[in-house]
């Protein structure tokens, strides 16, 4: 890196140490994961998600329920797939290297910090929606939940996590109602002094997936939205043979 980079250009990437057995930054490694968060969880973020089917529209609510349209376009969403999968493959190579401990019992750090996320926005957006607090069109504590849940199948071991003890959150919430000492909103790690990042000697040989960024990074909702595109595609074509053929062939008369 210092061959390229003097060190000011550098000084906001995280600095994971490459000494195999030797403790990393756990600040630095939350950094890191912040960031792949952030870009998995993307679409259940993004308000245009939600506003597609929030205008009283029947046929838009449809399209939505059936293929999951919303007001990000066609050529950003592949993007964002894109860039899901980039992360993805982000957090596989963090796994491959690094072992992360709990009270000294390894644990998965991306599940945990992510699951933890999940939650603790779920809670949010619950108290909310309970409190009928005016908030984006559309984003219901469902439908949130349906995106979350969708971002968390990305990743195996996310998904494992949240079914078993993240989708729980709901209880927490409405306890918080009547103890307002369980409140906590926070999307840092919850007690990051129990934790250690160690740099692993014996992970063995990572690689990347030879599978497309895009591909690797759809949900299931964004395949739902593929295919919608696809028999829209279908549908148009077949609708432009009508128009074109009878003409075709009135020319060929003429």
């Amino acid at each position: 890196m210092n061959k390229f980079f003097v060190a000011e250009e550098h000084q906001h990437l995280p600095q994971l140490s490459p000494t195999p057995d030797s403790q990393a930054s756990l600040s630095d490694a939350l950094d890191l994961l912040s960031l792949c968060n952030l870009v998995i969880l993307s679409n259940a973020l993004d308000p245009r998600t939600y506003s597609y089917a929030s205008r009283n529209d029947i046929e838009r609510t449809k399209l939505n329920q059936a293929y999951d349209c919303n007001d990000i376009t066609f050529q950003e969403r592949l993007s964002i797939c894109h860039c899901h999968g980039i992360c993805l493959d982000m957090l596989r190579w963090f796994r491959a290297h690094y072992v992360c401990k709990k009270d000294n019992e390894e644990v998965d750090l991306i599940s945990i910090y992510l699951v933890q996320q999940c939650r603790n926005i779920s809670r949010y957006k619950f108290r909310v929606q309970r409190a009928k607090i005016p908030s984006t069109d559309g984003c219901t504590e469902a439908n949130l939940s349906k995106q979350i849940r969708a971002a968390l199948a990305l990743d195996d071991k996310s998904l494992a996590l949240w079914n078993k003890s993240g989708r729980h959150w709901k209880d927490d919430a409405l306890r918080e109602e009547n103890d307002r000492s369980w409140w906590n909103d926070s999307l840092y790690l919850e007690e990051p002094e129990r934790y250690t990042v160690i740099c692993a000697r014996s992970r063995g040989q990572w690689e990347a997936k030879d599978v497309s960024y895009e591909k690797a990074g759809m949900t299931e909702l964004d395949c739902k939205y593929m295919s919608g595109q696809t028999e829209r595609c279908n549908l148009e074509r077949e609708s432009l043979a009508t128009l074109v053929l009878p003409q075709s062939k009135m020319c060929r008369k003429k």
